[in-house]
C-alpha cells in the first residue's frame, strides 16, 4: 500500500487529501475500517484528539492550540463524499483499489468547556497568523485556515493577549461546522 498526501482546492479553501493506494481491490466496508485506523495516525500527526463522527466523516480532529481547541473534519472524499444522496450501505460491497480521506477545518461548534488565555508576540506569531471575525479567531496553520471561538486584544505588558475556547467532542456536527466555516471564509473574501 502507498499513501499520497496533497493539498487540494475545496469550496472556499485548500484541504489536505490523504490517498491510500492498495495493491488489490477490496470491499468498501474493509476500506472504511482501514480508514478509521488511519484516522488515528493522522490525528497523531496533527497532535490532536480524534472525536467520533458518522460517515462520510471518520472523525473530527480536535487540535490543541494555545490551550484552546481548533477543529477539522476528516472524511472520506473518495469513493463516497458529501452530500450522500444514497445510503452508504448500498456501496459497502463495491470494490476499490484506493480510498481518500480529506482533512478540512471546521468552524467552532460543540460544547464550550472553558477558555484558555495565552500571550502571543503579535497577530503573526509562530503560533500561526491570526485574524478576527465576529468572535472567531481565524488561524493559518500549515497552509489551512482553522477557526476557534475567542478573542485577541493588546496586552499592557506588550504583545497580544489571546483567549481561546476549549471544546469537547460532544455536540459536534461536521456538516454544520463545514457549512459555517465556508460561510465565514467567504465573508472574509478568502478563496485560498
Amino acid at each position: 500500500m502507498a499513501v499520497k498526501r496533497a493539498y487540494v482546492e475545496g469550496v472556499t479553501q485548500r484541504r489536505i487529501r490523504y490517498t491510500f493506494l492498495y495493491n488489490e481491490a477490496a470491499p468498501l466496508r474493509l476500506l472504511i475500517e482501514e480508514a478509521r485506523r488511519r484516522a488515528e495516525e493522522i490525528a497523531a500527526e496533527w497532535s490532536s484528539t480524534l472525536c467520533r463522527a458518522e460517515l462520510p466523516s471518520v472523525g473530527v480532529l480536535a487540535l490543541e492550540w494555545l490551550g484552546g481547541t481548533l477543529l477539522a473534519d476528516l472524511s472520506i472524499c473518495f469513493p463516497i463524499s458529501r452530500p450522500l444522496t444514497r445510503p452508504v450501505d448500498m456501496f459497502l460491497d463495491a470494490e476499490f483499489k484506493k480510498l481518500s480521506l480529506c482533512l478540512e477545518p471546521l468552524a467552532p461548534i460543540g460544547e464550550i468547556l472553558g477558555y484558555s488565555v495565552a500571550k502571543a508576540r503579535s497577530l503573526r506569531d509562530a503560533a500561526g497568523r491570526i485574524s478576527l471575525r465576529d468572535g472567531i479567531l481565524v488561524v493559518k496553520l500549515k497552509g489551512l485556515y482553522f477557526m476557534g471561538r475567542g478573542s485577541a486584544e493588546p496586552d499592557l505588558q506588550g504583545g497580544i493577549r489571546v483567549e481561546v475556547a476549549k471544546l469537547g467532542c460532544e455536540g459536534i456536527d461536521p456538516l454544520k461546522g463545514l457549512l459555517k466555516a465556508r460561510e465565514l471564509l467567504r465573508r472574509r473574501g478568502r478563496t485560498a
